[in-house]
């Protein structure tokens, strides 16, 4: 028993690496390489880091089948910003939601550009 407690507090110093993953099945849960993000049914769940080797930025939305607005954020950005959805609610209808770089993600011109508000 000691053993397998010693290994699982060793185990929870490493932190797990994610890849990119669209999640187009409403409901389901978005699974990144060892990180699952749970989403309610009807969600719909997008994370883009630009399809590297080794990400440094991404960018992460969800909308509602049958919400109004599409919500996302990005790694360095503190701010939840808004779209508005039309129906059908469609994860391809996201404009802006292209891979962040460097500081862009987190600037307020890199989101208003793209129809998006704070």
């Amino acid at each position: 028993m000691k053993k397998l407690v010693l290994i699982m507090a060793i185990a929870l110093m490493f932190p797990m690496m994610a890849s990119a993953e669209d999640n187009a099945t409403a409901g389901a849960a978005l699974e990144l390489e060892g990180l699952t993000i749970a989403v309610s049914p009807g969600v719909f769940a997008y994370y883009n880091d630009g399809g590297v080797a080794d990400p440094q930025w991404y960018l992460i939305a969800t909308v509602h089948q049958g919400g109004t607005n599409f919500y996302a954020t990005a790694q360095n950005s503190t701010s939840i910003f808004k779209q508005d959805a039309t129906a059908p609610v469609l994860i391809g209808d996201l404009t802006g939601a292209d891979y962040p770089t460097e500081t862009e993600a987190a600037s307020e011109d890199y989101w208003s550009d793209s129809a998006w508000t704070r």
